[in-house]
């Protein structure tokens, strides 16, 4: 398995080296990072993004085993939610995360720390509705649903035992064995 994160624009470059390098460590997928998407999906300031438009003009043609998630640090909506912090197309295989609400809003010691770490789990949430989980009823599983900041807070940067296995179902491309 592959999940690439794709930064939107300059803003949202350095979060994603740091949470590639932080999911990296937590995950047994490949992580990588793709070109910045600049200038080519940005919404009106002060407008929130509709997160279904936003990754449907974005999406290419998937890639088997890859999951794409895209990082945005604009506010994203989707139909009957004001704001999400997330949103993926399984189909497509991509997802958005938003880091417009994931910023600490409280003094902390560490609020980079914390925004990556809140990153890091918006992020295999996404990527865990992208592989087809869905909402988990184990609060320390990454796919237990969060409502706002203290539930994402709260929930691990792991899936439990039985989102693994669930995902551990899935079918896996092989890679050809005359390719390098």
């Amino acid at each position: 398995m592959q999940l690439t994160l794709v930064p939107l624009d300059t803003a949202t470059d350095d979060l994603a080296r740091k949470v590639a390098g932080s999911l990296r460590k937590m995950i047994p997928w490949k992580v990588t990072i793709s070109r910045r998407l600049e200038g080519t999906h940005t919404p009106l300031p002060g407008n929130p993004a509709n997160a279904i438009a936003l990754l449907a003009s974005i999406a290419d043609a998937p890639v088997p085993d890859t999951v794409e998630v895209v990082i945005t640090p604009h506010d994203i909506t989707i139909s009957g939610k004001d704001h999400v912090f997330g949103y993926a197309m399984p189909d497509s295989s991509i997802a958005i995360v938003s880091t417009h609400r994931l910023t600490a809003t409280h003094k902390c010691r560490h609020p980079r720390r914390l925004l990556i770490q809140r990153i890091c789990k918006e992020v295999l949430h996404e990527a865990g509705h992208v592989q087809g989980l869905e909402h988990c009823n184990v609060a320390a599983c990454v796919m237990h649903y969060s409502q706002n900041l203290h539930d994402t807070d709260l929930k691990p940067c792991r899936f439990c035992s039985t989102c693994v296995k669930e995902l551990s179902k899935l079918p896996h491309v092989t890679e050809d064995p005359q390719e390098g």
